[in-house]
This record gives C-alpha cells, structure tokens and sequence, in this order.
C-alpha cells in the first residue's frame, strides 16, 4: 500500500472492503517482531490517507495507537521512523473524527505523546508528537475535551509545539 498511486489506493481499499485490516492491525502493531511491527505501521499510514476508508479503520485503530503510544518508544523498537508514523497517523485520525478520539484520550496519553515530543533521539518522531499535541488543542472539539479533563493550552502549545507547527506552515508555503 506504500506509494501514492491508484495502485497503493486499490490495495488499501481492498483490504478494508474484507474489513480484515481491522483486525490484523492491530495485533501486527503489538508484535515483538518491530519489523512487522514497522511494517504494520507503515500500511496503517498509508490506509489512514484515504479519506473515504478512514471512517472504517479510526475506531479499531486509534484504540491500537493509544495503547502503543502510551507503552513508549522502547515498544516501538526505538525507531525513529515507527514513533513517526504511529503520532502522524494518529494525529490524521483524531483529526478525521475529534468526536471518536475523546475515548482514547486520557492524561496517560498526553504525558506519553508530550515525553516523545520532547526525546531529541527521535528527531521526526519529536515533531510528529508535537504537531499531534498541537493539533488536538487547535481542534475546537478536542479543546473543549480537554479542557473538561483538567487540561490545560500550555500542555498543548508550546514553544516546541509551536516552533514545529511553524515550520510546518513555512515549509507548506515554500512549497507552492
């Protein structure tokens, strides 16, 4: 499914229309295998890309990131590359449905996806947990939320948050 062609967009759609990748996911992303594990991560990525089959995988797979995200970098092998793609893909997800994020959204959670923002060995994986920790205050739905769990804007933005989310946007502008 890697890539950004027809191609990669006919074999997700067709591993989501069996409605299989909902359960086979999930448990690859728990492997202690972390090639399979990385492997899972990155179909999981291009999956959650396609809008039209993010409805089907968000609930099954938003349950799988939080509990990796929250068993820390060591249960992602200590891979740049998977902590990058479990916080992208889980920041497109929550994004795509704010209301369904609200159930696996929990202090542990925030601490997990804020201790990896702030890990200077994972230089992707850091930003990647900061654009997510971003966008979930930006997000109105997900602000209120948070806001009723105690939680507070300086959890969310903040100067590395906020210095990352920046570079974001002047990369985007420099790019068109």
């Amino acid at each position: 499914s890697a890539g950004g062609g027809i191609g990669s967009s006919t074999v997700s759609q067709i591993f989501s229309d069996k409605g299989k990748i909902t359960y086979f996911l999930p448990s690859m992303l728990s492997s202690e295998n972390k090639t399979l594990q990385a492997s899972a991560v990155a179909m999981m990525s291009n999956v959650s890309r396609i809008s039209g089959l993010q409805p089907i995988i968000t609930k099954e797979m938003m349950f799988a990131l939080s509990k990796l995200i929250t068993s820390g970098v060591e249960e992602m092998g200590n891979s740049d590359q998977t902590v990058t793609g479990v916080c992208s893909t889980m920041n497109r997800l929550m994004l795509a449905d704010s209301e369904g994020s609200k159930k696996v959204i929990n202090p542990e959670l925030v601490q997990a996806i804020t201790s990896i923002s702030l890990n200077e060995n994972f230089v992707k994986g850091s930003k990647a947990a900061s654009l997510l920790l971003y966008s979930m205050w930006k997000e109105t739905n997900l602000q209120s939320f948070l806001k009723k769990q105690g939680m507070n804007k300086d959890q969310f933005v903040n100067d590395r948050t906020k210095e990352v989310n920046n570079e974001l946007v002047e990369n985007t502008s420099n790019n068109k």
